[in-house]
């Protein structure tokens, strides 16, 4: 094998490195962000210089070395780049686990309409351990639970400043989620199908 198709070899090695690293973080950023408070001193503008820096180099190395591969290493980080600042990874992510989650959700959903979940004064309730996954912050918060029915809230993206994304489960349609404000005002709600519904508040 030529020396110039092992520096190639490499690069697109790298930029293929890149290209997962910029999947899981734009998958688990919600996730991170919520559990490891310190996720955020990491700015997007290092993520993208990284990316850059692969394409200088992988440029660098093929007007040196002539480097078909190289340009194939361009064209993944290029793509990798794009998939980490447009690709929906939030909405995609939130619908696809509405239906892997949602018989798991039912069932705490029936938990606490039997009060078998101890919420605190808030209306938060922590998950049990094997089912943390089912909110960002392995915590649900519970809007409503009476004879009226249940507003519940199972943790997109527990925000701050950027304000807060949520999977809220209501036995009543859109119409109770407005009667029961989440504590901030109510931005956005979309129905995903039955019951289950994205609202994005202010906060």
């Amino acid at each position: 094998m030529k020396n110039k198709d092992k520096i190639g070899i490499i690069i697109i090695v790298i930029s293929l490195i890149l290209f997962i690293i910029n999947f899981i973080l734009g998958w688990y950023e919600d996730m991170l962000l919520d559990n490891l408070f310190i996720f955020q001193l990491i700015p997007e503008a290092f993520i993208v210089l990284l990316n850059i820096v692969v394409i200088l180099v992988a440029l660098i190395i093929k007007k040196t070395n002539k480097s078909k591969l190289s340009l194939i290493a361009i064209i993944i980080v290029i793509g990798s780049m794009f998939l980490r600042l447009v690709f929906p990874f939030r909405n995609v992510k939130t619908v696809l686990e509405l239906y892997i989650y949602e018989e798991e959700r039912l069932q705490i959903i029936e938990k606490v309409k039997n009060n078998e979940i101890e919420i605190d004064e808030y209306g938060n309730a922590e998950l049990p351990k094997n089912l943390k996954k089912l909110s960002s912050d392995g915590e649900i918060t519970i809007y409503k639970n009476d004879k009226e029915g249940q507003v519940i809230c199972f943790w997109i993206f527990r925000g701050m400043l950027s304000g807060s994304h949520q999977l809220i489960y209501s036995s009543n349609g859109e119409r109770l989620i407005k009667e029961n404000e989440t504590g901030h005002p109510i931005i956005s709600v979309k129905n995903l199908k039955d019951n289950w519904y994205y609202v994005k508040t202010d906060y």
